[in-house]
């Protein structure tokens, strides 16, 4: 494993001089085990080493570190990422959803509105901007958002699955239905992302009806969106 990621962190350092730099660093990143995250932050901790002021190695080590859970180290290194490339897109959404998942949401808001402005082509900030308006009670902006991202990622199961659940609360049961029709073929046909999905297939392979959603009192932003 140390021979493989001393020929990628090599192969990344070449990259550095290319103009497309990020997307060709993160084509290598793609090979690493994304299951391994501790594998993950001893790769870039390397990159690091050899080259402090590499963006995409402080992304690498805050992906991992966001995906255990440790959320607090995650920002540190995307904060990090952020000062040496202010216009890294990457960066900006996972800080965002790290926000999100800390209940951060005006600041997780600004990350992704920020992202979604360097690159509108990642559906993955769009999903998440979607779910912080689906929290904050503002369905037709989510559904907007949720809807962008599947446009943009028609396979994008948990944009399917928050979709959904925005139209139950509505009580929409034809697009609520058609959507978790879509929803259920996907995961048939392609890998659980999550345990949330998990969850989702098994309720809905147990019973008819969708699981309950209580949306939370009030809105959950100090600040307007």
């Amino acid at each position: 494993m140390k021979k493989v990621i001393s020929l990628i962190v090599c192969s990344i350092i070449l990259l550095c001089g290319c103009t497309t730099k990020q997307n060709k660093l993160h084509t290598i990143l793609d090979h690493l085990d994304k299951g391994d995250y501790n594998q993950n932050i001893k790769a870039a901790e390397i990159m690091i080493e050899i080259d402090p002021k590499n963006p995409v190695a402080y992304v690498l080590r805050g992906e991992a570190y966001h995906m255990l859970g440790e959320y607090d180290k995650a920002i540190d290194d995307l904060n990090i990422a952020i000062e040496l490339d202010p216009k890294y897109g990457r960066a900006y959404a996972y800080r965002g959803e790290t926000y999100r998942l800390k209940k951060e949401y005006s600041k997780a808001m600004m990350d992704l509105n920020k992202a979604i402005e360097l690159n509108p082509e990642d559906s993955w900030a769009y999903a998440n901007r979607g779910v912080i308006y689906r929290l904050a009670g503002r369905e037709d902006k989510a559904i907007r958002d949720l809807n962008k991202a599947i446009e943009l990622s028609p396979n994008y199961s948990w944009a399917y699955s928050e979709r959904a659940e925005i139209y139950l609360k509505k009580k929409n049961t034809t697009k609520q239905s058609r959507i978790w029709t879509r929803f259920w073929n996907l995961i048939l046909t392609t890998r659980m992302r999550s345990q949330k999905e998990k969850k989702l297939t098994s309720q809905w392979r147990n019973r008819n009806v969708l699981f309950p959603h209580a949306s939370p009192k009030g809105c959950p932003f100090k600040q307007p969106l």
